[in-house]
């Protein structure tokens, strides 16, 4: 019974993971801009449209919205994700690089956040519905009204000063 449940739930990850692909590719191509005009005129020079043309069909761009789609899929699936059109690098050399910043952010957050709330957690439970418990729950949604955003910021600028 549990591995039918299993299966059932990876085939609907499976699912959701592809749709929400599908539509990123979809906004992806239906935003503003030629990609192939955005990376050749990103020198200051203006591409004659014989080297535009050319530039297309080399990035596959010439091709229907549903072969595009097929080939960025395929290449996603066995580890190619292509060139990077601004940095003009492949995206997986990007990631790689940005993996283990990335990777000391989130265990920096997750030091700070056991550090910091278990300690306040124990005390508002001690001092239930007295001044350190109202001070704690204060604290908390404040911390939860704060935009991600900032929260990252602050972060951040700990690991670039540390």
């Amino acid at each position: 019974m549990k591995k039918k449940r299993f299966v059932r739930r990876f085939v609907q990850f499976l699912i959701v993971l592809f749709g929400i692909s599908f539509l990123t590719f979809g906004l992806t191509y239906l935003s503003p801009g030629d990609p192939a005009e955005i990376m050749l005129t990103e020198c200051g020079n203006i591409p004659t449209p014989e080297l535009l043309e050319k530039t297309r069909m080399e990035l596959g761009l010439d091709k229907p919205f549903l072969i595009q789609y097929g080939n960025w899929l395929k290449g996603v699936v066995t580890g190619d994700m292509g060139t990077s059109y601004s940095m003009k690098m492949p995206v997986v050399q990007k990631l790689t690089a940005c993996f283990w910043p990335t990777l000391k952010l989130v265990l920096m957050s997750l030091f700070i956040m056991v550090i910091v709330s278990i300690p306040l957690g124990i005390l508002s439970a001690v001092r239930q519905n007295k001044w350190p418990d109202y001070l704690v729950r204060g604290l908390t949604f404040f911390g939860v009204s704060i935009p991600s955003f900032w929260i990252g910021l602050i972060l951040l600028s700990f690991l670039v000063c540390s």
